[in-house]
């Protein structure tokens, strides 16, 4: 029996789900007209892909997203019946990838759409209803982090902190920029998980050697 049956070790938040769409060319002409050979979707995001992979490996890890309601059947067209979706008014972001068969790849990520302060008030009490309901005892939250659509401030992780902490629920982060370097001071996330490059930013310098990642985690875990 999989461990699904009683419930999940770890939910997942993905704050700013986006729509992968790649299209396979054969030899791209950069300012041409190109036709594709294939093109394919998935639903996307740094904690949706952490939920994708534990539910491959049959561990229940449903996935909490806001996703917008002008695409309604994203869900089942690409897959994705272990997310629990919060259905906000817009679109879904898109990030589009061209694969060069014979060449190069080239991405474009759209920005993270802002919700309004309601529709995050919405996200934090479905991830911890499905915290609760799940009786989880992680949670990851991972990816970009979108704003309020009235300030352009980056949504406000506290109130899930609290929650979970009331809850005895760890929690883990995986987000870079400017949220990445306000909760590493803020200290509120038991795990925080930045790659090479997004520690560099954090403290503002390169990190050449492995001594350099030890020393750059250990000064802003201060």
């Amino acid at each position: 029996m999989s461990q699904g049956h009683f419930g999940a070790s770890v939910v997942t938040l993905t704050p700013a789900p986006t729509l992968d769409r790649t299209y396979y060319v054969n030899h791209l002409h950069p300012g041409g007209v190109n036709r594709a050979d294939d093109v394919r979707e998935e639903l996307a995001g740094k904690g949706i892909n952490v939920s994708r992979g534990l539910t491959l490996a049959n561990i229940h890890a449903p996935g909490v997203v806001p996703i917008g309601n002008a695409d309604p059947s994203v869900l089942d067209r690409t897959g994705s019946s272990f997310l629990v979706p919060l259905w906000v008014d817009g679109n879904l972001r898109v990030s589009t990838t061209i694969v060069d068969m014979h060449g190069t790849t080239t991405k474009v990520n759209e920005s993270p759409r802002a919700l309004s302060e309601e529709d995050w008030q919405k996200v934090v009490e479905l991830t911890e209803q499905t915290v609760r309901n799940t009786g989880a005892k992680w949670l990851v939250i991972a990816g970009a982090l979108p704003t309020y659509k009235s300030t352009g401030v980056f949504v406000d992780l506290q109130p899930i902190f609290d929650a979970m902490g009331k809850l005895g629920v760890k929690v883990a982060l995986d987000t870079s920029g400017e949220p990445l370097s306000y909760w590493v001071r803020k200290g509120s996330a038991n795990v925080i998980k930045p790659n090479a490059e997004e520690l560099a930013s954090a403290v503002g310098r390169e990190l050449k050697t492995v001594g350099d990642v030890v020393l750059a985690a250990r000064e802003r875990g201060r």
